[in-house]
């Protein structure tokens, strides 16, 4: 004979949860996601169980991130009417205002060159009379604002015994010249004056191949004129000086031409 079913208790007589409470060690006991209440370590109330997420929804994986529609713009490039206008407006006051000094800087330097021109001829006067052999004259003439140099070559060693040309200095005998009269320098305001021996208008150097120099301040062509080396009239240092400077203002550049020297510049 078969024992007597034993019927289940009623739900009635079954004993109540124990209430929540918060485990030990950050133990605690959390609904997650899918409605299921699991006990387990997490690091707060934002901790997700990630398995719900790869439940199948309509025969598909559920999506990890919502799908957000993107809206693309066409790239503009280029400058605006506006913006290509403030430039260029920027670019002239920028140059309206840097102009002058430039225009004012390029002349000084064309009057720099020109002053080392001056310089190169005195020199190449010295050195000529060592290589050639020969006496060779620099003469100075104050022309207006400005000067002329030319230079000669004599027919002999000494200054006193050559003759530069036959009773007149001879162009075919002109070994260089510098007119700064020329427009070339005119137009950069650019003005030339001998300063040493003062007051004089007209400058005639006379250099030996030792090196001697000898001046005149009126012209010598033949060689019954003399020579003078007196340094009384040329100061200390017994130096001629040629001022070259722009008219309008700016440095002066000093060319100085020593007795017994090989001239030399300063500003």
């Amino acid at each position: 004979m078969n024992p007597p079913a034993i019927a289940p208790p009623s739900s009635s007589t079954r004993p109540p949860p124990p209430p929540y409470t918060p485990l030990s060690g950050g133990l605690r006991r959390v609904r997650n996601d899918c409605g299921v209440t699991q006990g387990g370590f997490v690091e707060g109330e934002g901790h997700r169980d990630f398995r719900c997420l790869f439940q199948h929804h309509d025969g598909r994986a559920h999506p990890l991130q919502s799908t957000h529609s993107v809206t693309f713009r066409d790239r503009q490039t280029g400058f605006s009417l506006l913006e290509l206008m403030i430039v260029v407006v920027i670019i002239g006051i920028v140059t309206a205002l840097a102009l002058p000094g430039m225009a004012q800087a390029s002349r000084e330097r064309r009057i720099q060159q020109a002053a080392v021109t001056v310089l190169d001829i005195a020199r190449e006067v010295r050195t000529r009379a060592m290589y050639r052999g020969r006496a060779q004259t620099l003469i100075i003439t104050q022309s207006g604002a400005a000067i002329r140099l030319d230079a000669y070559e004599g027919s002999s060693p000494s200054c006193r015994l050559s003759n530069f040309g036959p009773g007149a200095l001879d162009p075919a005998q002109r070994v260089a010249n510098l007119d700064l009269t020329d427009a070339r320098f005119s137009r950069d305001n650019l003005g030339a004056s001998i300063a040493l021996p003062a007051a004089t208008t007209y400058l005639q150097i006379c250099y030996t191949p030792l090196g001697a120099a000898f001046y005149s301040v009126t012209p010598i062509v033949t060689a019954s004129e003399g020579w003078n080396n007196d340094t009384s009239m040329l100061g200390m240092g017994g130096v001629f000086q040629i001022n070259v400077f722009q008219t309008t203002g700016g440095a002066t550049r000093r060319i100085l031409i020593p007795l017994g020297g090989m001239p030399r510049m300063r500003t």
